[in-house]
């Protein structure tokens, strides 16, 4: 069974050969790697084009800049392999981590959900994602990493990455969650992600336009169907993308304009009768606590018209990103 490792190249130079090397080192053989420039300007496609000739399992594509999602989508166009995952250039793998997931597969398995392990810039371990074997793991595991789909699946379904600033993870794991009869979940956080100023997440941190996610969330809703998910974790769901795209971006405004982007999408989700009436405070058992908590005071707050005063206070105490 071969695995297709398809990964999106934007200026990385710095950290491509802890990347490449990762993959290269993997206790599981049969892989094709491939490394899809997009457009980078840095030495980052002499460095990949360097391991193309050494390695006849390396392939390098090369496109001008068009965003990870459609690097990924051309990598798919080139991939052989009967499952394919996708790692960022920045990021790397545990040398047994295509073979945990391999094993999970059985004759029926489409999609395997495995587990993130965080470090900081320094390469301490700040955070552990290990992934439960029930069905909210589908709504809370959304990011590209460390999944593997089958190649069947995304071709006879043409799920392929949109073209999103940010968020393009959603559609792309929803879409296949929603058409897989048979998912799996790997309990191991094999998927090594680095926090580095150069990410696509700092940039947004960063930033000085606030991102509307609804027009993300309208495309799911409008797009796929959610049915096989109870209303309550599907609404909670769509509120945590929300309340998390707030915190994402508490750097990026002034309170009213980030106050104002939160209005639009929490009346977004009200104006979705399915899922959106009658929002109600609710806590998801398999979630943290800690965004069990956020995410129900937004809620309060947006009842209580006070949520300009709850952003103020989380932005002076410097609460951001994902909680």
């Amino acid at each position: 069974m071969k695995v297709s490792i398809i990964v999106p190249v934007y200026n990385t130079e710095k950290y491509l050969d802890r990347c490449i090397k990762s993959l290269l080192n993997q206790s599981y053989k049969n892989i094709e790697i491939i490394l899809v420039n997009d457009g980078s300007i840095d030495n980052s496609l002499k460095i990949i084009k360097k391991y193309e000739k050494e390695h006849s399992n390396i392939i390098v594509l090369n496109q001008r800049n068009h965003g990870a999602g459609s690097a990924r989508n051309n990598g798919l166009k080139h991939s052989k392999g009967d499952y394919v995952t996708f790692l960022d250039s920045d990021d790397s793998l545990a040398v047994d981590a295509i073979k945990n997931m391999v094993s999970m597969i059985d004759k029926d398995t489409e999609v395997v959900i495995g587990g993130i392990r965080i470090f900081s810039s320094e390469s301490a371990v700040i955070k552990r994602l290990i992934p439960k074997d029930e069905l909210w793991s589908e709504l809370k595991y959304t990011a590209t990493a460390f999944k593997l789909y089958s190649a069947k699946l995304l071709k006879n379904n043409n799920i392929t990455f949109n073209n999103y600033y940010c968020n393009e993870d959603l559609m792309f794991c929803l879409s296949a969650y929603s058409k897989a009869k048979n998912i799996k979940v790997c309990s191991t956080d094999d998927y090594y992600n680095y926090k580095n100023k150069s990410s696509v997440t700092s940039k947004m941190k960063n930033s000085n336009t606030i991102f509307n996610v609804s027009s993300v969330l309208n495309d799911i809703y409008e797009n796929i169907s959610l049915d096989k998910y109870d209303k309550k974790m599907i609404q909670f769901f769509f509120i945590k993308t929300i309340v998390q795209n707030i915190l994402m971006q508490l750097n990026n405004g002034t309170i009213k304009e980030i106050n104002n982007i939160f209005e639009i999408n929490y009346n977004w989700l009200v104006s979705k009768k399915k899922y959106g009436n009658h929002i109600r405070i609710y806590f998801q058992k398999s979630e943290t606590l800690s965004i069990n908590l956020i995410v129900n005071l937004f809620i309060i707050s947006k009842k209580l018209h006070f949520s300009k005063i709850l952003i103020c206070l989380l932005k002076k105490l410097k609460i951001g990103g994902n909680v």
